[in-house]
């Protein structure tokens, strides 16, 4: 991961904007100060436990301030069309919020499969950051979710418990049946079948995901323009805007869009060989993972991958945080998982 950043200052020579660039550069350094300071710490599984039970904590009490502060905004306004999105979020957009809480339920869900006598609060754990997840029904957090509960059905089946699978099923009906009634949830499964027949000409701001088709179009092609190297840090920046500008895209323009997919976003930074590095370090990960039988691992980089096809999100400092701290924390239990279970 280190030569990700390395690949980021060496881009530096070719940057149509050195000082962009370097604002970049400087809020990527976890992606080299974290896995040094994780191999600082040697072979400790129980420092492993730590993080993770420390990360799903902070992730528990942000979900219970934001669907907290959620209920109270929407008893004050009665919008409930907000109510699955702005509301809920309070301290990072949807997407990232999403991602946060589907890690936090993968090393739930893990520590599910691995102790079959977890105690009931794992299972209300669960269930609570699920409904979370629901509720912001970003289109990201959604399929995440769906994988979710079927990693979650597969392991109460497999260790025969029993009542905690009948209220799950129970929880996720109800669940179904109250979102169906959401005009922000109707609204986007709308958007998804447009899209899916070919419909995606922009439609305001209720029209993020055909939005986005035109972002990646405008991307792929200039990803095309100049492959091997791209634009350097901060350069594509400034490449995507022009290429707005050349499209007429208002909505790019206004807003100073980024390319919404983390993959295209380095493509048109650090060219096509960053872009195969970037993918190199995901089947690493997973490959290796599924190697030492760490599932955990395996599943979280893929929901990590996942969320990053409709968001840039090491374009911000929560989303850099996440993929160095996660990466480099698997890339330590892997490390180690020939001799133990972490």
């Amino acid at each position: 991961m280190p030569l990700l950043w390395i690949a980021l200052v060496l881009s530096l020579l070719w940057s149509g904007d050195v000082h962009r660039g370097l604002n970049s550069i400087f809020k990527s350094l976890p992606l080299i100060l974290l896995p040094f300071v994780f191999r600082l710490q040697g072979k400790d599984s129980s420092k492993i436990k730590v993080w993770k039970q420390v990360f799903v904590a902070s992730c528990l009490l942000a979900s219970v301030i934001g669907l907290s502060s959620g209920l109270i905004k929407f008893s004050e306004t009665g919008l409930s069309h907000h109510f699955s999105y702005q509301y809920v979020c309070t301290f990072l957009p949807p997407a990232y919020t999403s991602l946060y809480i589907a890690v936090a339920l993968a090393i739930l869900i893990d520590q599910l499969r691995q102790n079959t006598s977890s105690s009931w609060w794992v299972h209300l754990s669960i269930w609570f950051f699920m409904i979370h997840l629901a509720v912001i029904f970003s289109r990201s957090g959604i399929v995440l979710l769906l994988l979710l509960i079927g990693w979650n059905l597969m392991v109460l089946l497999r260790n025969k418990l029993k009542p905690q699978l009948i209220l799950f099923l129970i929880l996720m009906g109800l669940g179904i049946a109250g979102l169906m009634t959401n005009t922000k949830v109707q609204d986007r499964i709308s958007g998804v079948v447009k899209i899916a027949q070919g419909q995606y000409e922009y439609e305001g701001t209720s029209s993020s995901l055909g939005a986005r088709m035109w972002i990646w179009n405008a991307a792929r092609e200039l990803v095309l323009d100049q492959p091997l190297l791209g634009y350097g840090a901060g350069g594509e920046k400034d490449a995507l805007l022009g290429k707005f500008v050349e499209k007429e895209l208002s909505f790019g323009i206004e807003r100073g869009y980024n390319a919404h997919n983390q993959f295209m976003q380095y493509a048109l930074a650090i060219g096509v060989l960053g872009l195969l590095y970037f993918l190199f370090l995901f089947w690493r990960s997973i490959r290796f993972s599924l190697n030492h039988k760490n599932v955990f691992g395996a599943m979280s980089m893929l929901f990590i991958a996942l969320a990053f096809f409709t968001e840039s999100m090491l374009e911000r400092q929560a989303g850099i945080f996440l993929f160095a701290f996660f990466y480099s924390l698997i890339e330590l239990q892997n490390s180690f998982a020939k001799t133990q279970e972490v």
